[in-house]
């Protein structure tokens, strides 16, 4: 109810208790849709069984959002993407299943709470690069009786690198885990800091519980410190790449 679009076109198919949507384009939020969507009222139990799917390319991720969330929000960046749900019954959220994909780039995702959790502990070791620009983003992901659970969500800056793996449920509770890599995409060093520092890397890893508008975070490993020295290694080096300042937002 909440989507817009200037235009839309498609065919519909309803006779009697099954209803079909084939063929279905429009333009979304500065790109492009497609999809198709099969509902069947004959279900022997409540609510209605249904199948549909979805693909969207070149979508201005922050004009969506005003739609969607808020009006104030600081979210940017283009995205393409597919949801694909096989089969599923109105009356029971535990009842999706399907997959899908995601890629974004040039973006800002520190409005959303499950990213951002993890900006101050970022700024602590470098100062900004917890909120600084992604250069892409990209999931893929299932769904399992309403679970969506991906092993593959990462998002990618110049300075550092977060890898999400674990799940969320259509009712919003997370269960993952979160791994900071810094300075990992650096320009030709990144490679090298990142292979000489990997046992570090184990300090930014944490667990990620609550829910997806209050998400908690605990670090899986206690560091000790002897672990937290090389960490001035990493400020160091920060101080000498190139800032993102311009493109930044507070967390």
């Amino acid at each position: 109810l909440k989507l817009k679009t200037p235009g839309i076109a498609g065919t519909i198919h309803w006779l009697g208790a099954q209803l079909i949507l084939t063929n279905v384009t429009g333009s979304f939020y500065g790109g492009k849709g497609n999809g198709f969507a099969d509902f069947d009222f004959t279900a022997p139990h409540s609510g209605v069984d249904y199948q549909f799917s979805v693909e969207v390319t070149n979508v201005n991720l922050h004009s969506l959002s005003v739609d969607l969330s808020s009006a104030t929000n600081h979210l940017e960046g283009t995205f393409a993407g597919l949801l694909a749900v096989t089969n599923a019954n109105s009356e029971d959220w535990r009842s999706w299943n399907g997959y899908g994909h995601v890629n974004l780039r040039d973006g800002l995702l520190w409005d959303i709470r499950l990213f951002s959790i993890m900006s101050p502990v970022m700024n602590t070791i470098i100062p900004g690069v917890g909120n600084s620009r992604a250069t892409d983003a990209s999931a893929k992901f299932s769904i399992t009786n309403g679970m969506i659970s991906t092993d593959s969500l990462e998002i990618r800056t110049k300075q550092m690198r977060l890898e999400y793996v674990g799940d969320v449920s259509l009712k919003q509770d997370v269960d993952a885990r979160v791994t900071a890599q810094l300075l990992r995409d650096a320009p030709m060093i990144g490679p090298l800091i990142s292979k000489a520092l990997w046992p570090v890397s184990k300090l930014f890893e944490y667990k990620v519980t609550g829910t997806l508008t209050d998400p908690k975070l605990e670090p899986v490993y206690v560091p000790t410190r002897i672990l937290l020295l090389p960490l001035q290694i990493f400020r160091s080096v920060g101080d000498l790449l190139p800032g993102d300042s311009s493109n930044s937002t507070a967390p």
